[in-house]
């Protein structure tokens, strides 16, 4: 559906059909062998990024060519973006990219604490040093520092107000850095244009590996120059660049990240092995008791 919604002045119909195959066969776990579970499968070589000497400097080129003169365009930077597994990979392109943009940064800190209850019920909890509670990262809440400049895509990552189009996915660009609040101007959705002030608030996570809940007051986005594959749902996109140093994890990962492009001509693919060798081959995990009831 997503491609068929582009496809005007596409004369080639036989190759969207081909293509919107394949991204249906691996979201079924039919490409490849026909297994159930992990199985790897080989990616075709025109989608493949295999010439490079940096991968993250590649696969930024290729999802944001001429980045340099296009950096503050709102049309560009709504149409692209680098999808991976992984947060510390995203957070490692994130900060490329970010030092490519010739404007002034400004890091924004988070007051972090331990919630009051968990130090009731554990005395120990109160002892935890604020070092420590900065460098902790888990999903659902942003790091302890952000490095933002003016232009910056982000992505909220809380709903703020859903009556206005705020919601958790939302994407918007940064127009103006304050001391306690950021400016910015979505870009998805119906109220694309609509300017807004951010400012911090208080996120908790619950994170199963630890015996308490960290409340952290920060900004409640991150920057989306690139971002994880399950944050990318719902998005349509004309650039998708998908950069995987470690294979997808989970059911379906690989058909959401490979099925967010509007083309196939916007769709580009770096896999390579721990020691940098590119290859073709990655993990698909599709698990076929899901589609027994539908």
């Amino acid at each position: 559906m997503r491609l068929l919604s582009s496809a005007s002045g596409q004369p080639n119909n036989q190759e969207l059909k081909q293509f919107s195959d394949w991204l249906l066969d691996i979201g079924d776990g039919k490409v490849g062998q026909d297994n159930d579970g992990f199985f790897e499968i080989t990616i075709p070589n025109e989608f493949l990024i295999t010439d490079y000497t940096d991968p993250i400097h590649a696969i930024v080129a290729a999802t944001y060519p001429n980045l340099i003169h296009n950096y503050s365009n709102i049309d560009y930077l709504q149409n692209g973006v680098v999808l991976a597994s992984k947060k510390d990979i995203i957070d490692k392109i994130n900060d490329y990219v970010l030092s490519l943009i010739p404007n002034d940064e400004k890091e924004y800190c988070s007051a972090d604490s331990i919630d009051k209850l968990d130090e009731l019920l554990n005395s120990a909890f109160g002892l935890l040093t604020l070092e420590f509670m900065n460098s902790l990262q888990t999903s659902g809440i942003p790091n302890h520092k952000l490095k933002l400049k003016v232009g910056t895509p982000i992505m909220l990552i809380q709903n703020l107000d859903q009556a206005d189009g705020l919601c958790n996915g939302t994407r918007l660009i940064i127009t103006k850095l304050g001391s306690n609040v950021v400016e910015s101007k979505v870009i998805t959705g119906p109220n694309t244009g609509n300017r807004t002030y951010i400012p911090r608030i208080n996120m908790s996570s619950s994170d199963s590996l630890r015996p308490f809940k960290l409340t952290r007051r920060q900004c409640p986005f991150i920057v989306s120059y690139a971002m994880t594959i399950n944050k990318s749902q719902r998005q349509s996109l004309e650039h998708i660049g998908l950069y995987l140093p470690h294979p997808i994890f989970s059911h379906g990962q690989l058909y959401v990240a490979l099925s967010r492009v509007k083309s196939k001509k916007g769709l580009h693919i770096l896999i390579h092995e721990n020691q940098g060798i590119p290859k073709n081959l990655t993990t698909n995990v599709v698990y076929k008791e899901v589609f027994v009831n539908l």
